[in-house]
């Protein structure tokens, strides 16, 4: 299919050696994290606070192709955010002097998160969590009226299955990496030390690079106090060019001098008129999905 969750492939050790045929059944039962249990007896976490990321691809102005999973795409700051968050005392707390596309979410000290993942798109994302695991809690389908079109025109949302919602039971499973399958949503939870943790599409480059990553900035005022970055980081940053204090560009405060420009999505298409919808076909209202 278009998304096979299972590949084969030949592994040459030595060139010349007998080649050793394996009979793969076409169809092979996905084993689906939600219903598994996790050894370890780990309590499920509470909600401090639920974040919602939502995989959405979009055209800009200068007509190329971005992703996101917040607001804007992501793209590496000219101060890595861990030393901003070390260099900008009591506004480390405020997200803003991260930069606009680091994507950054600043969390408390041990504050349990809710992770909220949309794919509203017609192919696997397959979701990375740096800096810990998480609990996954709950796989369901992300409403018709967020959807995506899918970019082949022999499909339609009405052609998007219903998908159950399945939630754990018993001890959730706990993983760092997590596949969102077609026009569905999955929840987790989990608990990171201080620090700053990536959450980004592993389907580089093409999904990661294109803009698929946010910033989880842990408690940088716990960092501050406890977190010592060893000197040769800093020589490698001078020899590279790259500032080791400031904001996201550089500079202090909220100044993001020297970024580059925001991508600014291309405007959708204007509704057609009385005589242009006469002509086409006519609209269709998107199936809800029942609850």
């Amino acid at each position: 299919g278009l998304n096979p969750r299972v590949y084969t492939g030949l592994i040459e050790y030595k060139q010349g050696a007998p080649i050793k045929h394996v009979e793969v059944e076409d169809q092979i039962e996905w084993a689906d994290d939600v219903s598994m249990h996790a050894l370890d007896n780990e309590a499920v976490f509470g909600v401090d606070r639920q974040i919602e990321l939502a995989m959405r691809g979009f055209l800009t102005t200068d007509k190329r192709r971005l992703r996101r999973l917040g607001t804007l795409p992501y793209a590496e700051p000219h101060v890595p955010s861990i030393f901003t968050a070390m260099s900008m005392g009591a506004l480390a707390m405020d997200s803003r002097v991260y930069g606009p596309q680091t994507q950054a979410y600043v969390i408390g000290f041990n504050q349990s998160v809710e992770l909220v993942i949309k794919n509203t798109q017609g192919q696997t994302h397959s979701q990375h969590q740096h800096g810990g695991t998480f609990q996954i809690i709950e796989r369901g389908p992300v409403d018709h009226s967020e959807l995506e079109p899918p970019p082949d025109p022999r499909f339609s949302l009405d052609d998007v299955p219903k998908i159950p919602v399945r939630t754990f039971t018993g001890v959730p499973m706990r993983r760092d990496t997590i596949d969102v399958p077609p026009f569905s949503y999955v929840k987790v939870r989990l608990r990171m030390e201080s620090g700053i943790w990536l959450h980004h599409c592993h389907l580089s480059p093409a999904h990661d690079v294109a803009g698929l990553s946010v910033t989880f900035v842990v408690a940088p005022d716990v960092m501050q106090k406890t977190l010592n970055i060893p000197r040769v980081f800093y020589e490698q940053c001078e020899m590279q060019g790259i500032k080791t204090e400031g904001n996201a560009a550089g500079n202090w405060g909220f100044d993001m001098t020297g970024l580059p420009p925001v991508p600014v999505e291309m405007p959708a298409p204007k509704a057609q008129g009385a005589q242009g919808a006469a002509q086409g076909a006519p609209a269709k209202a998107l199936p809800k999905v029942p609850k």
